[in-house]
């Protein structure tokens, strides 16, 4: 996973733990799991970071794990 540009620390550090939980406990492919840890950003009314500039500068890189 990488960045596009700089973003908050809070953000990003709420944004990679639904990440990690998605692709670690729940077993997604990283893609799968970088796109459910924005979603969950983008749909979270109680967190101040649902603006795509908290969220959309993560991008994944590389080949899927196998």
């Amino acid at each position: 996973i990488a960045s596009l540009w700089p973003v908050d620390s809070r953000a990003t550090k709420t944004l990679m733990i639904h990440f990690h939980r998605s692709h670690k406990q729940a077993g997604l492919p990283v893609i799968s799991a970088l796109q459910a840890a924005q979603l969950a950003l983008l749909r979270d009314a109680t967190l101040n970071y649902r603006h795509p500039y908290y969220w959309a500068s993560f991008i994944a890189i590389g080949g899927e794990r196998r």
